[in-house]
């Protein structure tokens, strides 16, 4: 029993000591809040400005040398100062979702003249919304091998006409009168693509096992 109490009085302090290490984290010599900017749903045609707080958690006075972006739709909007230990500097973001679509993460590099922070990230993510008739802009197969059941799916919603109907879809490919793709189409509500609801046409491409080789 003696034994057994020193085994479990072991247990407990390997396990509470074991707890404190997890929870102490160290604060970032620059501290970006918040860690990640989280934009959420917005639709293509909505341009979005937003702010970072950068933390002068160092004993020197920090001087912000360079910012450098991942994508031409990020744009910075002010020239940078100094930043006292202690202060902190706002870093305003503008950014343009036109001509993307999905899910999307960038970041935002920040040089800076702290040694022991020479490179401090501003990660932000945003899902970007379609805001017009067509959910792709091109649909694209990719390579696939001839005989295998390849599909691809594309939405029609058109904003102001709701109950707005497919008469037709014809798939132009190789001669006339070749019939390359089975076309489906289906009466759906879509939430994928578009800000809000909106009644869509499915329309989904299946590649014929015959459909000719080539490009």
């Amino acid at each position: 029993m003696k034994i057994l109490g020193i085994l479990l009085m072991s247990l407990g302090l390997i396990l509470v000591w074991s707890h404190a290490q997890e929870t102490v984290v160290p604060k970032a010599i620059i501290e970006v809040q918040p860690d990640v900017y989280h934009i959420g749903k917005i639709p293509d045609s909505q341009i979005v400005s937003f702010a970072f707080t950068l933390v002068n958690h160092s004993s020197q006075k920090m001087k912000i040398e360079r910012v450098t972006v991942s994508c031409g739709c990020t744009v910075l909007e002010q020239n940078f100062q100094e930043v006292e230990p202690g202060q902190s500097t706002q870093l305003n973001v503008k950014f343009d979702p036109k001509g993307r679509r999905g899910y999307a993460r960038w970041e935002i590099l920040v040089f800076t003249n702290v040694p022991q922070a020479p490179i401090v990230m501003a990660p932000f993510d945003v899902e970007i919304l379609k805001e017009g008739m067509l959910s792709h802009e091109v649909v694209s197969f990719g390579e696939f091998q001839r005989g295998l059941p390849v599909e691809c799916d594309f939405w029609i919603a058109p904003a102001n006409t709701p109950d707005f109907k497919i008469e037709a879809v014809e798939v132009i490919l190789g001669e006339p009168g070749i019939s390359s793709f089975d076309v489906q189409i289906t009466s759906e509500i879509c939430e994928d693509f578009y800000p809000g609801t909106r009644k869509a046409a499915h329309i989904k491409l299946v590649a014929k096992k015959d459909i000719p080789y080539g490009r």
